[in-house]
């Protein structure tokens, strides 16, 4: 039962990075870094957080810890047409606990997508390939 709640809530993550790749109106952002057409997009976040049992044993011996998790986010997107796009990016942290560096361990998160798009009249149809590793 666990394994289809994942499953669908990977499905709703991947809707939502399909909305945010779609190039029906693509977004020029020109003080933003460029290369040629290339649009480049720079992130960076720390994320907190109070484990009490980080072994997930239901015991006389469960430990708790802080977690710190500063990542660093980079995309590109290329809008290879008015009706198409293609978006790169990785994001690389990792996650160090206060008390417990020995479950420590390094966060890599590809998201990348190919989308097009076509407008007829006021409605938009978007067809996407999303590339994710998990």
């Amino acid at each position: 039962m666990a394994s289809q709640a994942q499953e669908a809530l990977r499905g709703a993550i991947s809707g939502d990075r399909a909305v945010r790749y779609r190039p029906a109106a693509p977004v020029r952002d020109e003080e933003g870094l460029r290369v040629g057409p290339v649009q480049f997009t720079v992130g960076a976040s720390l994320r907190s957080e109070y484990n009490s049992n980080i072994r997930v044993q239901y015991s006389a011996e469960e430990m708790d810890d802080f977690i710190f998790t500063p990542t660093v986010d980079i995309g590109a997107l290329w809008p290879i047409t008015d009706a198409s796009s293609l978006a790169f990016g990785v994001g690389v942290g990792y996650a160090a606990y206060v008390d417990h560096s020995e479950y420590n361990y390094l966060i890599i998160n590809p998201d990348s997508a190919l989308a097009y798009s076509v407008r007829i009249k006021d409605v938009v149809v978007s067809a996407y390939n999303l590339v994710e590793y998990t």
